[in-house]
């Protein structure tokens, strides 16, 4: 499935607004995600012209917390609305890390989420 998020920090000082466009999967397992990012100038500007064709979606507001462990990004993500999170991206030629993190954390198959962020609050009706 094809999705496009504006990501936006608090401090614009700490790193510019994104367009970010991604495919991939609906399903809990590892999956790969083709994406390309943007960087954006005008944030505003940009969601204002977006939502004026597209319209908006959900609006997604979390607090990260970056890990990296070799060449795995673990970010730790409490989700205004839903809760808190683990996510695990790595390089596809070091999917065997992420399985050793998973087992060191207890992250066992039946707690994998198959869905975004946006498609969760959608379904709880706080998009």
């Amino acid at each position: 499935m094809g999705r496009l998020k504006l990501r936006e920090q608090l401090d614009p000082a700490d790193r510019p607004a994104e367009l970010i466009s991604y495919v991939r999967p609906d399903r809990p397992d590892a999956r790969i995600s083709a994406y390309r990012v943007v960087t954006v100038h005008d944030p505003q500007g940009l969601a204002e012209a977006l939502n004026d064709v597209l319209g908006v979606r959900a609006v997604v507001e979390k607090r990260r917390r970056l890990l990296i462990h070799h060449d795995t990004r673990i970010h730790l993500d409490e989700v205004e609305g839903l809760g808190t999170f683990v996510e695990l991206e790595s390089t596809e030629r070091d999917e065997r890390r992420v399985a050793e993190i998973r087992e060191t954390l207890a992250i066992t198959d039946d707690r994998l989420i198959a869905r975004g962020y946006a498609d969760m609050l959608e379904r709880r009706g706080r998009a």
